[in-house]
């Protein structure tokens, strides 16, 4: 079974921005993929994060939907799998919306590795915004287990670090269905 973990950081402002790029970027992650970010430096990341948010005044809103992917052992037996997995569930949201995905090397939640997605919420070509609300969490887990083929679990991680867990599994259906 597959586990997406959503988390949002309403309130966290721009030490939470640089926070998460300095935590993805650093030596920890095994591979790196930037969509209109950069991966070789994490004050260029944290700053074209902000700086995307700022030019349509949404500075002071949500500035991410973090996805953690972890997939069982057989799905994504490594950093590489797991990494490819990850940018076809994701494909959809950076086509307008900046993102930022590492693997990690290490076991969560059963899995062997796992992977972070950071997406701006922040439309970078008309300023509109990403929620993460269960219309939006629900469609990445949909897509999650149309894209593995497995049962996904949905964990939703409030501004709080509460943890909800989706009383609903998310199975595989056909790709005419999805979306």
């Amino acid at each position: 079974m597959e586990i997406l973990k959503v988390t949002t950081r309403a309130s966290g402002g721009d030490n939470y921005v640089d926070n998460v790029t300095n935590y993805l970027l650093d030596k920890r992650s095994s591979i790196k993929h930037g969509y209109g970010v950069s991966v070789n430096n994490a004050d260029s990341a944290a700053l074209q994060f902000k700086q995307t948010a700022k030019f349509w005044n949404n500075q002071d809103k949500n500035p991410f939907l973090q996805a953690i992917l972890s997939f069982s052992p057989e799905t994504a037996p490594t950093a590489e799998v797991a990494m490819k997995l990850t940018e076809e569930i994701i494909e959809p949201l950076t086509v307008e919306h900046l993102t930022l995905s590492v693997a990690h090397d290490k076991v969560r939640s059963g899995s062997l590795c796992h992977t972070h997605s950071l997406v701006n919420t922040t439309n970078y070509n008309d300023g509109s915004m990403l929620c993460p609300n269960n219309t939006t969490n629900y469609s990445l887990a949909q897509r999650t287990a149309n894209v593995t083929g497995q049962p996904v679990t949905l964990i939703v991680e409030s501004d709080k670090k509460e943890e909800w867990t989706c009383p609903h599994l998310f199975y595989p259906q056909s790709t005419d269905d999805e979306e």
